[in-house]
Protein backbone atom coordinates (compact mmCIF):
# COMPACT_ATOMS: atom_id res chain seq x y z
CA UNK A 1 0.00 0.00 0.00
CA UNK A 2 2.52 2.59 0.84
CA UNK A 3 4.16 1.38 -2.66
CA UNK A 4 1.29 2.50 -4.42
CA UNK A 5 0.82 5.62 -2.53
CA UNK A 6 4.56 6.59 -3.21
CA UNK A 7 3.95 6.21 -6.68
CA UNK A 8 1.12 8.17 -6.85
CA UNK A 9 2.79 10.83 -4.92
CA UNK A 10 5.80 10.50 -7.65
CA UNK A 11 3.30 10.92 -10.63
CA UNK A 12 1.69 14.30 -9.05
CA UNK A 13 4.89 15.48 -8.48
CA UNK A 14 5.95 14.75 -12.41
CA UNK A 15 2.68 16.37 -13.58
CA UNK A 16 3.53 19.29 -11.54
CA UNK A 17 6.97 20.03 -12.64
CA UNK A 18 5.34 19.22 -16.05
CA UNK A 19 2.91 21.96 -15.96
CA UNK A 20 5.49 24.35 -14.42
CA UNK A 21 7.60 24.08 -17.14
CA UNK A 22 4.92 23.91 -19.87
CA UNK A 23 3.77 27.37 -18.03
CA UNK A 24 7.21 29.09 -18.00
CA UNK A 25 7.69 28.64 -21.72
CA UNK A 26 4.33 29.77 -22.22
CA UNK A 27 4.43 32.89 -20.07
CA UNK A 28 8.27 33.71 -21.53
CA UNK A 29 7.84 37.19 -23.63
CA UNK A 30 8.42 35.51 -27.76
CA UNK A 31 11.32 37.27 -29.38
CA UNK A 32 10.85 40.55 -30.79
CA UNK A 33 11.59 41.49 -34.17
CA UNK A 34 14.59 44.38 -35.13
CA UNK A 35 12.64 47.73 -34.81
CA UNK A 36 15.31 48.94 -36.88
CA UNK A 37 18.73 47.98 -38.07
CA UNK A 38 21.90 48.84 -38.96
CA UNK A 39 21.66 52.50 -36.97
CA UNK A 40 21.58 53.25 -33.46
CA UNK A 41 19.49 55.28 -30.84
CA UNK A 42 21.50 57.51 -28.52
CA UNK A 43 19.62 57.76 -25.47
CA UNK A 44 20.57 61.05 -23.50
CA UNK A 45 19.84 62.08 -19.63
CA UNK A 46 21.37 64.83 -17.42
CA UNK A 47 20.41 64.18 -13.79
CA UNK A 48 19.29 60.56 -11.91
CA UNK A 49 18.02 62.18 -7.99
CA UNK A 50 15.48 60.74 -5.46
CA UNK A 51 14.07 64.62 -4.46
CA UNK A 52 15.44 67.11 -7.15
CA UNK A 53 12.82 68.28 -9.30
CA UNK A 54 13.72 69.41 -13.08
CA UNK A 55 12.27 68.31 -16.73
CA UNK A 56 15.95 66.71 -17.30
CA UNK A 57 16.08 64.63 -13.60
CA UNK A 58 14.76 60.96 -13.20
CA UNK A 59 14.66 59.19 -10.26
CA UNK A 60 16.39 55.67 -9.86
CA UNK A 61 13.29 53.91 -10.25
CA UNK A 62 12.42 55.07 -13.49
CA UNK A 63 16.07 55.09 -15.34
CA UNK A 64 15.91 51.30 -14.26
CA UNK A 65 12.46 50.97 -15.25
CA UNK A 66 13.52 52.36 -19.05
CA UNK A 67 16.91 50.33 -19.43
CA UNK A 68 14.91 47.45 -18.65
CA UNK A 69 11.75 47.42 -20.18
CA UNK A 70 14.22 48.38 -23.65
CA UNK A 71 16.04 45.27 -22.66
CA UNK A 72 12.86 43.16 -22.27
CA UNK A 73 11.67 44.45 -25.63
CA UNK A 74 14.87 43.08 -27.47
CA UNK A 75 17.63 46.60 -27.64
CA UNK A 76 21.15 46.14 -27.01
CA UNK A 77 22.86 48.22 -25.45
CA UNK A 78 26.82 49.36 -27.08
CA UNK A 79 29.35 51.53 -25.53
CA UNK A 80 31.04 54.17 -27.36
CA UNK A 81 33.60 52.10 -28.52
CA UNK A 82 31.44 49.96 -30.59
CA UNK A 83 29.82 52.89 -31.43
CA UNK A 84 32.94 54.49 -32.71
CA UNK A 85 33.55 51.30 -34.65
CA UNK A 86 30.12 51.35 -36.00
CA UNK A 87 30.25 54.60 -37.39
CA UNK A 88 33.96 54.04 -39.12
CA UNK A 89 32.05 50.81 -40.78
CA UNK A 90 31.65 47.56 -38.29
CA UNK A 91 28.62 46.66 -37.17
CA UNK A 92 26.15 46.64 -34.27
CA UNK A 93 23.08 44.39 -33.14
CA UNK A 94 19.62 45.18 -34.05
CA UNK A 95 17.94 48.08 -31.94
CA UNK A 96 21.37 49.39 -30.63
CA UNK A 97 21.46 51.38 -27.93
CA UNK A 98 24.36 54.40 -26.61
CA UNK A 99 23.31 55.37 -23.30
CA UNK A 100 24.89 59.21 -22.86
CA UNK A 101 24.83 61.93 -19.85
CA UNK A 102 25.26 65.24 -20.26
CA UNK A 103 27.17 67.40 -17.16
CA UNK A 104 29.17 64.89 -14.97
CA UNK A 105 26.78 65.43 -11.96
CA UNK A 106 28.35 63.77 -9.27
CA UNK A 107 24.81 61.81 -8.79
CA UNK A 108 25.29 60.01 -11.72
CA UNK A 109 27.98 58.43 -9.38
CA UNK A 110 25.95 56.97 -7.34
CA UNK A 111 22.55 56.60 -8.36
CA UNK A 112 22.90 55.78 -12.27
CA UNK A 113 26.40 54.34 -12.30
CA UNK A 114 25.06 51.32 -9.86
CA UNK A 115 22.17 50.42 -12.27
CA UNK A 116 24.25 50.50 -15.06
CA UNK A 117 26.49 48.18 -13.78
CA UNK A 118 23.20 46.00 -12.59
CA UNK A 119 22.36 45.54 -15.89
CA UNK A 120 25.52 45.57 -17.63
CA UNK A 121 24.75 48.38 -19.68
CA UNK A 122 27.51 51.03 -21.06
CA UNK A 123 27.58 54.46 -21.24
CA UNK A 124 29.19 57.77 -21.62
CA UNK A 125 29.48 60.87 -19.07
CA UNK A 126 30.14 64.20 -20.57
CA UNK A 127 31.62 66.22 -18.19
CA UNK A 128 32.94 69.88 -17.87
CA UNK A 129 36.38 69.83 -16.96
CA UNK A 130 36.47 73.01 -15.26
CA UNK A 131 34.31 71.94 -12.45
CA UNK A 132 36.64 68.89 -11.41
CA UNK A 133 38.63 72.20 -9.63
CA UNK A 134 36.02 75.22 -9.38
CA UNK A 135 32.74 73.88 -7.77
CA UNK A 136 31.69 76.93 -5.29
CA UNK A 137 28.20 77.87 -6.62
CA UNK A 138 27.03 75.32 -8.55
CA UNK A 139 23.25 74.05 -7.78
CA UNK A 140 24.24 70.08 -7.98
CA UNK A 141 27.90 69.17 -7.17
CA UNK A 142 29.97 67.42 -10.10
CA UNK A 143 31.65 64.26 -10.01
CA UNK A 144 34.85 64.29 -8.34
CA UNK A 145 38.77 62.88 -10.14
CA UNK A 146 38.62 59.79 -7.63
CA UNK A 147 35.11 59.00 -8.60
CA UNK A 148 35.74 59.06 -12.67
CA UNK A 149 39.28 57.07 -11.91
CA UNK A 150 37.42 54.52 -9.67
CA UNK A 151 34.60 54.13 -12.74
CA UNK A 152 36.96 54.08 -15.61
CA UNK A 153 38.96 52.02 -13.76
CA UNK A 154 36.19 49.67 -12.67
CA UNK A 155 33.93 49.02 -15.47
CA UNK A 156 35.80 49.49 -19.33
CA UNK A 157 32.49 50.32 -20.70
CA UNK A 158 31.96 53.59 -18.92
CA UNK A 159 33.70 56.61 -20.92
CA UNK A 160 34.07 60.22 -19.83
CA UNK A 161 34.22 62.59 -22.33
CA UNK A 162 33.68 66.26 -23.08
CA UNK A 163 31.22 68.97 -22.47
CA UNK A 164 33.68 71.62 -22.85
CA UNK A 165 36.36 72.92 -19.75
CA UNK A 166 34.63 76.03 -19.23
CA UNK A 167 31.45 76.81 -21.63
CA UNK A 168 28.46 75.29 -20.44
CA UNK A 169 27.29 78.50 -19.45
CA UNK A 170 25.69 81.73 -21.57
CA UNK A 171 26.03 85.53 -21.61
CA UNK A 172 23.26 87.58 -22.23
CA UNK A 173 21.13 84.36 -22.55
CA UNK A 174 23.05 83.07 -25.87
CA UNK A 175 25.24 79.87 -25.15
CA UNK A 176 29.12 81.02 -25.47
CA UNK A 177 30.06 78.12 -27.27
CA UNK A 178 27.80 78.89 -30.11
CA UNK A 179 28.35 82.44 -30.68
CA UNK A 180 31.18 85.18 -29.78
CA UNK A 181 31.47 87.58 -27.17
CA UNK A 182 30.82 90.73 -26.63
CA UNK A 183 34.21 92.75 -25.75
CA UNK A 184 34.84 95.77 -23.73
CA UNK A 185 33.60 99.33 -25.29
CA UNK A 186 31.14 97.53 -27.40
CA UNK A 187 33.14 95.65 -29.13
CA UNK A 188 32.84 91.88 -30.57
CA UNK A 189 35.04 88.75 -30.70
CA UNK A 190 36.57 88.71 -34.17
CA UNK A 191 36.09 85.93 -35.93
CA UNK A 192 39.19 84.36 -35.50
CA UNK A 193 39.22 85.01 -31.63
CA UNK A 194 36.02 83.10 -31.68
CA UNK A 195 37.99 80.02 -33.25
CA UNK A 196 40.80 80.08 -30.83
CA UNK A 197 38.84 80.73 -27.60
CA UNK A 198 37.05 77.31 -28.57
CA UNK A 199 39.81 75.64 -29.97
CA UNK A 200 41.59 76.56 -26.86
CA UNK A 201 39.01 75.31 -24.33
CA UNK A 202 38.19 71.84 -26.26
CA UNK A 203 42.27 71.17 -26.51
CA UNK A 204 42.11 72.16 -22.16
CA UNK A 205 39.10 69.72 -21.65
CA UNK A 206 40.92 67.06 -23.93
CA UNK A 207 44.10 67.02 -21.71
CA UNK A 208 41.88 67.02 -18.61
CA UNK A 209 40.34 64.12 -19.33
CA UNK A 210 43.37 62.11 -20.89
CA UNK A 211 45.03 62.20 -17.40
CA UNK A 212 42.49 60.57 -16.16
CA UNK A 213 42.33 57.02 -18.53
CA UNK A 214 44.27 55.61 -21.55
CA UNK A 215 41.27 55.19 -23.73
CA UNK A 216 40.33 58.12 -25.94
CA UNK A 217 39.16 61.28 -25.87
CA UNK A 218 37.47 62.44 -29.18
CA UNK A 219 33.64 62.73 -28.31
CA UNK A 220 31.86 65.90 -27.36
CA UNK A 221 28.37 66.69 -26.57
CA UNK A 222 27.64 70.81 -27.51
CA UNK A 223 26.04 72.59 -24.51
CA UNK A 224 22.66 72.91 -24.61
CA UNK A 225 22.87 71.51 -28.01
CA UNK A 226 24.11 74.65 -29.64
CA UNK A 227 26.68 75.00 -31.90
CA UNK A 228 28.09 77.28 -34.81
CA UNK A 229 29.63 76.25 -38.37
CA UNK A 230 32.81 77.62 -36.66
CA UNK A 231 32.73 76.23 -33.52
CA UNK A 232 32.08 72.77 -35.05
CA UNK A 233 35.29 73.26 -37.04
CA UNK A 234 37.08 74.62 -34.06
CA UNK A 235 36.27 71.56 -32.14
CA UNK A 236 37.21 69.22 -35.03
CA UNK A 237 40.46 70.83 -35.16
CA UNK A 238 40.90 70.32 -31.71
CA UNK A 239 40.99 66.26 -32.20
CA UNK A 240 37.17 66.09 -31.51
CA UNK A 241 36.16 63.20 -34.14
CA UNK A 242 32.09 62.39 -32.90
CA UNK A 243 29.85 65.24 -31.10
CA UNK A 244 26.26 65.01 -30.23
CA UNK A 245 23.60 67.10 -30.43
CA UNK A 246 20.20 67.34 -28.69
CA UNK A 247 18.38 67.00 -32.18
CA UNK A 248 16.31 64.16 -31.95
CA UNK A 249 16.74 61.14 -34.46
CA UNK A 250 18.60 57.76 -35.18
CA UNK A 251 22.14 57.69 -35.90
CA UNK A 252 23.39 56.15 -39.54
CA UNK A 253 26.52 55.46 -40.53
CA UNK A 254 26.20 57.98 -43.05
CA UNK A 255 24.92 61.31 -40.73
CA UNK A 256 27.63 63.82 -39.93
CA UNK A 257 29.24 62.53 -37.18
CA UNK A 258 29.84 66.11 -35.71
CA UNK A 259 25.88 66.61 -35.13
CA UNK A 260 24.99 63.29 -34.08
CA UNK A 261 21.16 63.49 -32.74
CA UNK A 262 20.07 61.97 -29.50
CA UNK A 263 16.51 60.96 -27.93
CA UNK A 264 15.82 62.87 -24.98
CA UNK A 265 15.05 59.90 -22.08
CA UNK A 266 15.34 61.69 -19.05
CA UNK A 267 12.13 63.57 -18.49
CA UNK A 268 10.37 62.42 -15.64
CA UNK A 269 7.32 62.11 -17.94
CA UNK A 270 8.75 59.37 -20.18
CA UNK A 271 7.89 56.21 -19.06
CA UNK A 272 9.35 53.43 -20.51
CA UNK A 273 6.35 52.37 -22.77
CA UNK A 274 7.08 56.13 -24.06
CA UNK A 275 10.37 55.89 -24.33
CA UNK A 276 10.16 52.93 -26.77
CA UNK A 277 6.89 54.31 -28.57
CA UNK A 278 9.19 57.42 -29.24
CA UNK A 279 11.80 55.37 -31.02
CA UNK A 280 9.65 53.40 -33.18
CA UNK A 281 8.69 56.64 -34.46
CA UNK A 282 12.09 57.95 -34.78
CA UNK A 283 13.03 55.09 -36.34
CA UNK A 284 10.22 54.28 -39.02
CA UNK A 285 10.75 58.38 -39.80
CA UNK A 286 14.28 57.67 -40.06
CA UNK A 287 13.41 54.39 -43.01
CA UNK A 288 15.51 52.46 -40.85
CA UNK A 289 13.12 49.85 -39.80
CA UNK A 290 14.01 46.37 -40.91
Amino acid sequence: MKRIERCILGLLLIMLTTQFLISTVVSAPAPKQPIYTDSVAVLMYHHVHETDRSSGTIKTSLFRAQLSYLKQRGYHFISLEEFRQYINGGKVPPNAVLVTFDDGYERFYWNAFPILQELHVPAVNFYVTRRMFYSEGLHVPPMKRDQIKNMLNTVPRIDIQCHTHNMHKKVNGRAVLAYRLPLPHGRMESRGMYRKRVLDDTLICRKQLKSLQVRPVDSFAYPYGKYSKDAKSAIYEAGIRYAFTIRPGIMTRHANRMTIPRINAGNPSITPQKLHDYIVRLAKSNSAVK
